[in-house]
């Protein structure tokens, strides 16, 4: 694996190995944008590079993201602020101000956003060049880039110099990262987000905390981690900043040709793995190293892949090398797969640089199997087997049975197929059995009286081959003119069945009609038999010899057989009652007073219940309840048929409640309205609370206790205007709240 080791206590190392200096006028190569510091504005820093031409600060123009540009200052202010960064420095750097506003070529030049920036906010101690420094004059608080932000935001920062020297770099500031490598968190963790710059303007995010953005040696072998053949010589070279003034090669695993120049030759020369370094010292003696690995390439191995190592005849499969770079098959092919399609030995050597190896398969080509399937009899009667026999080249050999073996026994009928199997696939052949299955027959008549003086028999049948019938025809119908038994036998090649139908003598219909009840009462039903053994079809629509009826009318039945019909009527009387009464009222105060007027249609007789409690007979009825409470008034009617109905209605009677309460009472002593008192019907108890104008309580009572006009502390109360509220309960436990004003006069 390849490794750069800093020996230096240092930031993190830039992407970008540049040269020296430019070909264009400058180059900007890092912006601190999330300065540590307060004000921020007065603490953010933009480090670049001069070009082969001096420049000269008095023609610089910023066109920063945010806030205006105030020019550059140099003063006792600044001055002071060099000498106190440079009393941090650790490294062997040196910061410094411009002489006469010059930028020398090839300089390496900081921008920091205000001659007031805060010395102890963003470390210089690993300075280890030499910077000219230059400052933006006060005036700018604010920050002059933009710092994280989860949506994306590009911000671009543009420096001229005039007459075409200019530069312009941008950033996405949702792509800063924190002082842990991750994205968003606290202000202080954010703080040093830092955008180091190509000089082709590619963006690279870094967080090294409270650092200036000052650049650090940079160091890289150009040659990657490789692997070698034994004994091997290959090119070194690498690249570096102007800042290292020396390299020294080494190696684990080898010799290098020159071990202070770049580039060099290195040759393995142990038939072992390591590493090549490479270390580097700067102008302050520290040193940076970068690695590869050296591998030695191993022996390969290589080794043949393929779907199967048997195929089906006619098939053809694809082998497959793999292990090395090169590959040569017995069969001439060089490449690294083929295809083949008869049984042998297939051979291939893989090479690569170094080694060399071989690999053998052997393909076997598998003939396709053929099966027969024959049957002892591939027609048998109901109850018998047949046997089947299954001839293949290979085995074992699966019926659809589930049965595995040359020969299966069968009893249904059905189609059976006997299976081979093998990389090839499956091969099956089949054969039919047919079951001959008991003949049936069944006879109908156009008649099964002899009402006409002779019926037609004919027969329906399946499985059979021939018939006869016991007169001794074998035709499909018979015609007959007598009574009796008659049958017709139907055969095959296995059964003999025969159906049999009886011939009657001519019936006459005869029927009468039977009834449970001949009166209809309230919700009663009536049941009605009609006589004899026939067809049966009612004016309802019913067809059964019973049916059970619910309305008066007059019901007919027609009862038949192939013969003759006959009919019956019976009348159903309807003597059902309406049952119902009014009354006066069904809601009151006690006493209350209700009339109930009856309403009821053919009835006779009543009969009247208060809550089931017999009262009179009388058509009418009337009565006074004096209690509160929740009756039930019942009326039952009769009639001369016997048929009884009732009806109920409930009648609420309430307590009689009511509270009168004076607007003015005269506490004087003469006997006459000398205390507010309330009267009522029916009340249980009440609660009094008498209040002044200003709300202020000034009695409690109750029904045992009424105001006579006196405070809680017993002192009579100024006459006037007083203000009541009382909580009403009833014997009923109604609940009532009044709430006014009563005038006290003496």
């Amino acid at each position: 694996m390849k490794r750069i080791i800093l020996l230096i206590t240092g930031l993190t190392l830039s992407a970008f190995l540049t040269a020296q200096v430019p070909s264009t006028c400058f180059e900007i190569e890092s912006i601190l944008v999330d300065a540590c510091g307060s004000p921020e504005g007065e603490n953010e820093m933009v480090r670049f590079v001069i070009g082969p031409t001096a420049l000269n600060t008095s023609n610089l123009t910023i066109n920063w993201p945010n806030n205006p540009y105030r020019g550059i200052c140099q003063n006792a202010t600044t001055a002071a602020a060099v000498a106190a960064l440079n009393s941090t420095i650790l490294g062997c750097g040196y910061l410094k101000e411009p002489v006469g506003g010059v930028l020398p070529a090839g300089s390496k030049a900081l921008l920091i956003t205000s001659e007031n920036v805060d010395v102890t906010a963003n470390s210089f101690a690993n300075l280890n060049d030499t910077l000219i420094v230059i400052f933006q004059c006060v005036g700018n608080t604010q920050g002059h880039f933009a710092n994280y932000n989860t949506s994306s935001g590009i911000r671009t920062l543009t420096m001229s110099f005039g007459s075409g020297c200019s530069d312009q770099v941008s950033y996405d500031r949702s792509l800063l990262i924190n002082q842990n490598g991750t994205y968003g968190g606290s202000s202080s963790v954010k703080d040093g987000a830092r955008v180091d710059f190509d000089w082709s303007g590619n963006a690279t995010y870094a967080n090294d905390g409270c650092q200036a953005p000052i650049s650090t040696p940079q160091l890289s072998i150009i040659n990657n981690d490789t692997t070698i053949c034994p004994n091997a010589t290959f090119n070194l070279s690498a690249v570096y900043s102007s800042d290292i003034v020396s390299i020294q090669w080494s190696s684990t695993n080898g010799t290098i040709s020159n071990n202070t120049v770049n580039p060099t030759i290195y040759t393995n020369n142990t038939n072992s793995s390591g590493y090549i370094y490479l270390t580097s010292y700067t102008v302050c003696n520290d040193s940076i190293k970068d690695s590869i690995s050296v591998n030695i390439a191993t022996p390969i191995n290589v080794q043949i892949s393929a779907p199967n190592d048997s195929i089906c005849s006619g098939q053809s499969i694809t082998l497959t090398a793999n292990g090395a770079s090169s590959y040569l098959w017995n069969t001439g092919t060089n490449s690294n797969s083929i295809s083949v399609n008869t049984t042998g030995d297939y051979t291939v050597i893989g090479s690569n640089t170094c080694y060399s190896d071989s690999d053998t398969i052997h393909i076997e080509v598998v003939p396709i199997p053929t099966i027969s399937v024959s049957a002892s009899s591939d027609t048998i009667c109901s109850g018998q087997s047949a046997q089947l026999t299954a001839n293949a080249t290979i085995s074992p050999i699966t019926w659809n049975t589930g049965t595995t073996g040359n020969t299966i026994t069968v009893n249904t009928q059905g189609t059976y197929t006997a299976s081979v199997t093998n990389i090839c696939g499956t091969f099956s052949d089949a054969v039919t059995i047919t079951v001959i299955d008991t003949p049936n027959a069944t006879i109908s008549a156009t008649d099964t009286m002899l009402c006409n003086g002779s019926s037609t028999l004919s027969f329906s049948g399946s499985n059979y081959d021939n018939n006869i019938w016991n007169t001794g025809s074998n035709n499909q119908s018979i015609t007959v003119s007598n009574s009796g038994w008659y049958w017709v036998e139907v055969q095959n090649m296995c059964f003999t069945v025969r159906d049999s139908q009886y011939i009657y003598p001519a019936i006459i219909p005869n029927v009468t009609i039977t009834a449970s009840d001949t009166v209809l009462c309230n919700n009663e039903t009536i049941v009605l038999t009609a006589s004899g053994n026939y067809q049966y079809l009612w004016n309802t629509g019913e067809t059964t010899n019973q049916i059970t009826v619910n309305s008066a009318q007059t019901y007919t039945v027609v009862a038949s057989n192939s013969c003759s019909s006959d009919t019956a009527s019976i009348q159903i009387i309807n003597g059902s009652i309406t049952t119902d009464f009014s009354t006066s009222t069904d809601m009151g105060k006690a006493p209350l007073d209700v009339t109930c007027t009856n309403l009821s249609t053919n009835a006779t007789a009543y009969s009247w219940y208060i809550d089931y409690q017999f009262i009179n007979n009388n058509t009418n009825f009337s009565t006074i309840f004096e209690n509160e409470g929740l009756y039930t008034i019942t009326l039952i009617a009769e009639n001369n048929f016997g048929c009884i109905d009732s009806t109920s209605k409930l009648i609420e009677v309430m307590l009689t409640t009511g509270v009168y309460i004076p607007n003015v009472f005269t506490p004087n002593n003469d006997g006459i309205n000398d205390t507010f008192l309330i009267k009522g019907n029916n009340i249980d108890y009440y609660q009094m609370s008498i209040f002044n104008r200003w709300g202020q309580l000034l009695f409690e009572g109750n029904e045992n206790q009424n105001w006579n006009g006196t405070n809680l502390e017993n002192q009579i109360v100024p006459d006037g205007t007083y203000v009541y509220l009382i909580k009403v309960v009833y014997l009923n436990g109604v609940k009532e709240i009044f709430n006014g004003s009563v005038q006290k006069l003496e």
